[in-house]
């Protein structure tokens, strides 16, 4: 068997959050791909390779998707469903690709639509849509199936288009009763 390697570059500001989950992220790699892992803290890059026991074909692809949620700022909870599932993906975009002409307050403004107050709003979009999202400044990552993060990144292109919160989350409620 062909021993391949790969690595991930861990941004400056996630380093201590990896520091905080680093023994959970290895045993993940470790017993459910049988991955080898180490964490070159003088590059700051996590690298994985395969092994004699690794028995998925697609066990670098699964750690590598599931490393890089991580890095985005999925929470490693989240992050598990890579390895678990098979359809699910990250979809990210920039707030200024569902309006481009938003800039300084407009562009804050827009930004806070999409979280809402402490949160609902983002919150019930993830409910209704069973996605997980994180907002890191000006970008949007989506964690889901293809399906769901098209009705979520939807619903979050209204809300910064400005579209009235109280109708988008009637719409996903509506959706999710389908979806049922």
């Amino acid at each position: 068997m062909m021993v391949s390697e790969d690595s991930v570059i861990v941004p400056l500001s996630r380093r201590t959050a990896l520091k905080r989950d680093w023994d959970e992220i290895c045993s993940y790699l470790v017993n459910r791909l049988s991955l080898d892992c180490m964490y070159n803290t003088k590059e700051h890059k996590i690298h994985f390779r395969t092994n004699e026991e690794t028995e998925e074909t697609n066990a670098m692809q699964k750690s590598r998707n599931y490393i890089d949620a991580y890095m985005q700022g999925f929470r490693l909870v989240d992050c598990v469903a890579f390895l678990r599932l098979d359809n699910i993906i990250v979809e990210s975009f920039n707030v200024n690709d569902a309006k481009a002409v938003l800039k300084g307050a407009n562009q804050s403004r827009a930004i806070g639509r999409i979280c809402g107050v402490n949160g609902d709003i983002k919150n019930q979009i993830m409910d209704c849509t069973r996605t997980r999202i994180v907002v890191a400044g000006k970008k949007i990552h989506i964690l889901g199936t293809p399906a769901n993060n098209a009705v979520a990144r939807r619903a979050m292109s209204q809300l910064i288009i400005g579209t009235k919160p109280g109708k988008i989350i009637t719409n996903l409620q509506t959706y999710k009763e389908r979806q049922v």
